[in-house]
Formats: structure tokens, C-alpha cells, sequence
């Protein structure tokens, strides 16, 4: 049996077992868009709806949306590019959404880095992905700095674990003016927004790495039309209904579902 037979073959088996109600085919509710082009759309259409809720801070879709793209403004002027890589060097926080949403509106890469890594799993990381811009926070600065120098990291913007927490923070002042120099931010996303353009769904998105269990981690390569697949595949068997039916994207920092290959090589 070649593939064209099994394939075939493959859907029909598919076809009589799918339980009524299932859809065949993935439905997008608001078509085939990019999924910061998601954001967009409920800022305009729920513009004060939470969309971040972290410890004292809510920050809206409106105010999500306008950070996303003063960010990427940032970014750009930074010079990133479509198909560079950036490292997202954070935990779980509203800057790690809002610097990943900026990625991906400028058709850049997202590239998770686990906030936990030492110098030399940090640096194969970023050595392997080709990151040259790199989010971190201040208290992870320390060992991203001494390994920077082996790597092609350019640029880093610096953040506080709280900054966006709806607390009062502020990045130590000895930061700004460390020897390898880095941005603050606030400054960054305080600058002028980037502007819309085109979005390929089918480009490479995200390099999600493994865990390294088995070997060095290895990137994990997703497009935005593969991160927004999972939730409307499902959504015809929702009880919900199409408000609650969001876009979920892979965020997580290891993955194992994807197809593996080094980020260095997948250019």
C-alpha cells in the first residue's frame, strides 16, 4: 500500500468512527487570521473584557493589543525581522503573553526559554535557536550575561517579576548601566506601535525546545495555523458556545507533539 492508499484508507476509518456532532473540518469563528490578529479583534469588539488577570493586575484586551503592538514596535526598531528568532526568557507572567504576541505580529519567532536553565543549557539554547534578541527579568540577567558573549544575543530588554503585576516595581538602576548594556520595559513599551502587515500562517512561529531527558533539548517547530488548530477543531462539540471558544496556542516551554529538529537548522 503506498501512502496515497493509506491515507486514504486512513479517513475513511476516520470517517465511521467520528461521533455525531464532531466536526471533519477545522472552523475558524473569525476566518483564518494570525493569532495576535485574534487579540486585535476582541480589543475592538470587547475592548474592557480581562484578558490577563496576574496577581493584583488586569490588563485588558485594549490595553493587551496596544502593549502587543508597542512591543513589537520596539522590536522592530530593535531589528528584528521575519523568521528572526527571540528569546522569551521569563516565567509565567503577563510579559511573557505580551512579548510573544509582539514576536509573532512582526512574523518573528518565539522562542520559550525556561526562566530555570544554568549558563550551559542556557547557552546551547540560545546558540542553537540563533536568538538575538532576548526579554528576560532583572533577577535572570545575571546568567544570561555571562554567557551573552558566546553567543549572538545583541539585545535585551530587562523586566521586573512585578512590573506588570499592578504593583509598584522598578528595574535596579545599576541594570542600565551594566558593561554588556541592555533596555528597560517600560521604555519599550512606551514607543511608537508597529504597524499591521501581512500575517504567513504558515510560516515558522515558535520553537518550542524538549526537555532534555533523553539529550539536549531540541526545538520543536510550530507555524500559527498548528498553535491555533487544537480549540476550533473541537469547538463544534462545545457547550459553550462561540464566545468562549478562544484560540489556544502553544506557549509551554517543552513539547513533544511537533515535529523535532535544532532551531539552527530550520532557517
Amino acid at each position: 500500500m503506498d501512502i496515497a492508499q493509506y491515507l486514504n484508507d486512513l479517513r475513511e476509518r476516520q470517517t465511521r468512527v467520528r461521533p455525531a456532532g464532531t466536526p471533519s473540518e477545522v472552523v475558524y469563528p473569525l476566518g483564518e487570521v494570525s493569532i495576535p490578529e485574534h487579540v486585535a479583534h476582541w480589543a475592538a469588539h470587547r475592548p474592557d473584557r480581562p484578558a490577563v488577570v496576574f496577581l493584583d493586575g488586569t490588563i485588558s484586551y485594549r490595553e493587551l493589543d496596544d502593549l502587543v503592538r508597542r512591543l513589537a514596535g520596539w522590536l522592530e526598531s530593535a531589528g528584528v525581522r521575519p523568521g528572526d528568532r527571540v528569546g522569551v526568557h521569563l516565567p509565567n507572567c503577563p510579559q511573557f503573553i505580551v512579548a510573544m504576541l509582539a514576536v509573532l505580529r512582526l512574523g518573528a519567532v518565539h522562542v520559550p526559554v525556561n526562566p530555570m536553565f544554568q549558563s550551559a543549557e542556557l547557552a546551547h539554547e540560545l546558540n542553537d535557536s540563533e536568538a538575538e534578541v532576548v526579554v528576560t527579568l532583572d533577577s535572570l540577567l545575571p546568567v544570561l550575561q555571562a554567557v551573552r558573549g558566546d553567543s549572538a544575543v545583541r539585545e535585551v530588554l530587562v523586566t521586573t517579576a512585578t512590573e506588570m503585576a499592578g504593583g509598584e516595581s522598578a528595574v535596579p538602576a545599576d541594570i542600565a548601566s551594566d558593561s554588556a548594556p541592555v533596555s528597560l520595559w517600560a521604555d519599550a513599551v512606551a514607543g511608537e506601535p508597529a504597524g499591521d502587515r501581512p500575517a504567513d500562517l504558515d510560516a515558522l512561529a515558535a520553537l518550542n525546545y524538549t526537555g532534555g531527558t533523553t539529550g539536549l533539548p531540541k526545538g520543536c517547530r510550530h507555524t500559527q495555523r498548528t498553535c491555533c488548530t487544537p480549540r476550533p477543531a473541537v469547538r463544534g462539540r462545545s457547550r459553550r458556545g462561540p464566545r468562549r471558544a478562544l484560540p489556544r496556542c502553544a506557549t509551554s516551554r517543552s513539547s513533544g507533539s511537533r515535529e523535532r529538529t535544532s532551531g539552527s537548522s530550520s532557517r
